[in-house]
């Protein structure tokens, strides 16, 4: 009996549709699907790249190699869930077996919800009952596979010239997101909750850009997490600490899940009827971190340079963006689209609400994160900001 265990649907797709690239995240993902593939190869087993239709060409292979099942982890954005939908109903009609599973959250949206069965509104609540509930455990690598014979197509496609200097910051792939797990854990874990807020070290996890593609699960580094047997006073803490931004991660998803319009509407309407005065001079200045503010400058252009930015510094340049210079925080959201290796549709779209005050659970509208106190705190050594603003040393 054949099977084909197709891992890879939206990630093989997402680029044979695209003559050219359309973001730092497209350069990101192709280059995981050449080590995805790349790995495959040395099991001896054929990775399959389609182009087109994504349900045409899957019912195309379904029956030029006779495959009795086709397995993928299910997505959580309601225009891939329709996607989906229409797949399995083709697949299905033919007697094909289909099985989705739940692959790159802690817990499936829906399934974490209220005493009154309703979706939680604010985090903490969320986070609390989230600890509780017993979470899937990865699944091993299978000892051995068995492929199919098949012809694999070389993935091509234009790509400008800035988003090759990426991968000299990061390298794609599951065994470098296992490495930069583990260099976390022996080198950050032990004072995160510290650490974590200051850009000029390498103190955070940094594990968003192989979440984003699917290179690691949530899942792997919770249990690595939770298992890490180092002694010392604090630990405990530090890993909670760190599970909390995990377990917002899934909390975002849940948000996006129930209200898939959070991408161009606020959550709270009401925030949609402001007067953005949406200055083109400022944007542009904005997004080349040429604001004269020096912490927004270097988040920005580390943004740039890397793909990447320190999160307490996107925090920074966002509330910049909305609350100095008045600009819709959707202005914002795209920018982040097209820039950030590690962007995530969910996380980002809630990020930006939160900023800008107008998700249940956000930053109340009127907080500002001031750019000079907070280099000040962040930053005292002026470290951060004279990596990416030399004219300043």
């Amino acid at each position: 009996v054949l099977f084909f265990a197709f891992f890879a649907l939206y990630l093989c797709f997402f680029f044979q549709i695209k003559e050219t690239l359309a973001s730092a995240h497209d350069y990101w993902e192709l280059a995981h699907v050449g080590e995805v593939k790349q790995a495959l190869n040395d099991e001896g087993v054929s990775f399959l790249l389609g182009e087109g239709d994504v349900v045409s060409q899957v019912n195309a292979w379904c029956d030029r190699y006779d495959l009795d099942a086709v397995y993928f982890n299910r997505s959580y954005l309601h225009d891939e869930i329709e996607l989906e939908d229409r797949l399995i109903e083709t697949l299905e009609a033919k007697g094909i077996q289909v099985k989705r599973f739940v692959g790159d959250v802690l817990a499936k949206p829906g399934t974490v919800l209220t005493g009154k069965g309703e979706y939680y509104k604010v985090f903490t609540p969320f986070y609390k009952a989230l600890r509780q509930e017993k979470l899937i455990q990865p699944v091993k690598k299978p000892a051995v596979f068995s492929g199919l014979a098949i012809e694999s197509a070389d993935i091509s496609v234009d790509q400008p010239a800035w988003f090759k200097k990426l991968l000299e910051y990061f390298t794609p792939g599951e065994q470098a997101a296992l490495e930069q797990l583990e260099s976390f854990l022996h080198d950050a874990l032990s004072h995160y909750s510290k650490g974590r807020d200051r850009p000029a070290r390498k103190d955070t996890s940094r594990l968003s850009v192989y979440l984003a593609v699917g290179a690691i699960s949530p899942r792997v580094i919770y249990q690595a997490v939770m298992a890490y047997d180092e002694t010392g006073p604090g630990v405990d803490g530090e890993k909670e600490a760190f599970i909390r931004q995990l377990m917002w991660r899934d909390f975002s998803y849940q948000q996006l899940y129930q209200h898939n319009e959070a991408e161009t509407t606020a959550m709270r309407e009401e925030f949609d009827r402001f007067n953005w005065e949406n200055n083109e001079t400022d944007i542009e200045r904005w997004k080349q971190g040429q604001t004269g503010y020096p912490l927004v400058d270097a988040g920005m252009r580390e943004l740039y340079e890397t793909g990447y930015m320190h999160n307490r510094v996107r925090m920074v340049v966002a509330s910049f963006l909305v609350k100095h210079l008045l600009v819709d925080w959707r202005v914002g959201l795209q920018y982040f689209e097209e820039t950030l290796l590690d962007y995530d549709r969910q996380n980002n779209a809630l990020g930006w609400q939160w900023v800008m005050g107008s998700g249940f659970d956000a930053s109340p509208y009127f907080r500002i994160f001031n750019p000079i106190t907070q280099a000040e705190k962040f930053d005292p050594e002026g470290e951060y900001i004279k990596r990416y603003v030399p004219e300043l040393k």
